[in-house]
């Protein structure tokens, strides 16, 4: 791997949506929803429209966070995983 700062960007894109959503805080959560995020192109935004859909309670919370501040946690993730998974799809 001989662009490190990917890596980095994906780890803290990991720690910012565990932050956000509890639910994502094990293990076996983090790679079903990488898996899950991989099927929808590692795009964030799509992810989110088919989560919201499903009306979730324990995601409701972590996207109210997220959106506080006119959306500024929202488009910090969506900007640092957007870099990182460019990265990862390739």
């Amino acid at each position: 791997m001989n662009q490190p700062d990917k890596f980095d960007m994906w780890s803290a894109g990991m720690v910012l949506l565990q932050l956000a959503f509890p639910p994502l805080r094990s293990d076996s959560a983090v790679i079903a929803f990488n898996t899950r995020l991989e099927g929808f192109g590692y795009d964030l935004r799509r992810w989110r429209a088919e989560e919201g859909r499903k009306a979730r309670s324990e995601l409701a919370e972590g996207f109210a966070l997220l959106d506080a501040d006119g959306g500024a946690g929202w488009e910090l993730l969506c900007s640092v995983r957007a870099r990182a998974c460019a990265f990862v799809a390739r």
